[in-house]
């Protein structure tokens, strides 16, 4: 038996002042101050037999959060501290027990604790929002994994496995419960959004792994399968009734969590690397990747699908959960021949491409299928000295596939989109040496 102790205490002081929308006329700047106090503690046993392998312990963690936040939309000020606490309890065990040659069968479990309290007053237009709260979570996540190994070189599996995520605190939304007087509906989305629930989620999986060709292959292929509940995402965002007359609430709500009722995601992965010949390599990657709304009740309306600019809600059921493109593919060809004792030549292509989104909302012009090609070609040598040509993006592809459209802009021109910078076609030269 090993019997291990772990522990850690870390001090971090964070700062972060950003403005958002640097246009002429609009102001988004955040300046949020964070500092971060943790405590860790782990106690692990773990063994290894021929009959079967184990691993268990107990876990304690402890974070608290000092900060203040001080955010500043076009015409609305919101600031103001809050703190918090959280403590994580936490029993692990798994075992894997050696079947017979060909089987092994493995089993674990882990129950988790958590406790987390926040407590904040912000100022927001005349009104102030003090928020005390604290809330607890529980669960047992369990493992099964069955392997059978055909032979030395050829593996298959099958894994069911029982995840859980904690709940927690949203930092930003505690502002707007007060705009009850003025937005009420604005202030009850705050409301109901001012904690996240925990989320829980039951993954299938059965794959294939080896080797053949005397080595010169390798392969892999899965599918999966996973039912989430209370599945913790972001709102849609460039919510038309967040525009209000006071302000864009849109940034309030960015990166802040919420939970779609159910949720499942489903696909395949697979990959080949084949040794062509002595300097030769070749290698394909695939994945497809579904994720579905089942059903997500308090989902806010994306751009279109509101039926009046007040609208806040637009539950959904059997639509895509975000509009990222189902396939993602990956080829690559290499080159490896030394030249002498001491110098070897190298040379790679790559090339990944991307099928088209789900959906898009505002506009269509980035929306086509994405493919991004890379080459790099470098001299290496066994002194530590490495040259390498490189180009990134040879053919300049735009990666954005659904950016808004800006509405701050010269009225009399063409409206801007607001998506996020992608470097276009790179290239370069690198010379390093390694002592």
């Amino acid at each position: 038996m090993n019997i291990e102790f772990l522990t850690s205490y870390q001090e971090l002081d964070t700062y972060q002042l950003e403005n958002r929308e640097p246009y002429p006329g609009r102001t988004s700047q955040f300046e949020i101050r964070l500092d971060w106090e943790t405590t860790s503690a782990e106690l692990r046993f773990s063994g290894a037999g021929e009959t079967f392998d184990y691993i268990a312990g107990l876990y304690y963690g402890n974070r608290d959060i000092d900060g203040h936040f001080d955010v500043t939309l076009t015409g609305v000020n919101l600031f103001g501290p809050a703190e918090g606490a959280g403590d994580i309890n936490a029993a692990y065990a798994n075992f894997t027990f050696h079947l017979a040659p060909q089987w092994d069968l493995t089993l674990g479990a882990r129950y988790d604790k958590n406790d987390i309290w926040t407590k904040s007053n912000f100022a927001f237009l005349a009104f102030n929002s003090v928020v005390d709260d604290d809330v607890s979570y529980d669960h047992l996540s369990w493992s099964f994994k069955l392997q059978h190994y055909f032979n030395e070189h050829m593996t298959a599996y099958l894994a069911i496995d029982n995840a859980y995520k904690q709940g927690g605190f949203n930092n930003l939304v505690p502002g707007l419960l007060a705009l009850a007087p003025v937005f009420p509906e604005i202030a009850a989305a705050g409301s109901e959004m001012l904690a996240f629930d925990e989320e829980t989620s039951t993954a299938f999986e059965v794959g294939l792994k080896g080797s053949a060709l005397e080595g010169r292959m390798s392969y892999s292929v899965d599918v999966f399968y996973q039912e989430f509940k209370d599945h913790q995402t972001i709102q849609p965002l460039d919510i038309t009734a967040l525009k209000t007359p006071i302000g864009d609430l849109n940034s309030l709500f960015s990166a802040q969590l919420a939970n779609a009722d159910n949720v499942n995601t489903r696909g395949i992965e697979f990959e080949i690397i084949y040794l062509l010949a002595e300097h030769w390599d070749v290698g394909f990657r695939g994945t497809y990747f579904d994720a579905r709304i089942d059903e997500w009740l308090f989902r806010f309306c994306p751009p279109g699908e509101e039926t009046s600019p007040d609208q806040l809600l637009c539950p959904a059921s059997d639509k895509p959960l975000n509009s990222l493109p189902q396939w993602n593919s990956n080829f690559q060809l290499g080159y490896t021949r030394p030249l002498s004792t001491t110098w070897a030549l190298s040379g790679r292509v790559n090339w990944s491409w991307q099928s088209v989104p789900n959906y898009t909302t505002e506009t269509d012009a980035f929306s086509d299928a994405k493919s991004l090609l890379g080459l790099t070609f470098g001299l290496h040598s066994s002194d530590g000295v490495n040259i390498r040509l490189w180009g990134k993006n040879l053919a300049n592809e735009d990666l954005n596939i659904d950016p808004s459209i800006r509405t701050d802009g010269d009225p009399g021109l063409p409206q801007p989109f607001g998506g996020r910078y992608y470097p276009g076609r790179e290239y370069g030269l690198t010379v390093s040496y390694s002592f």
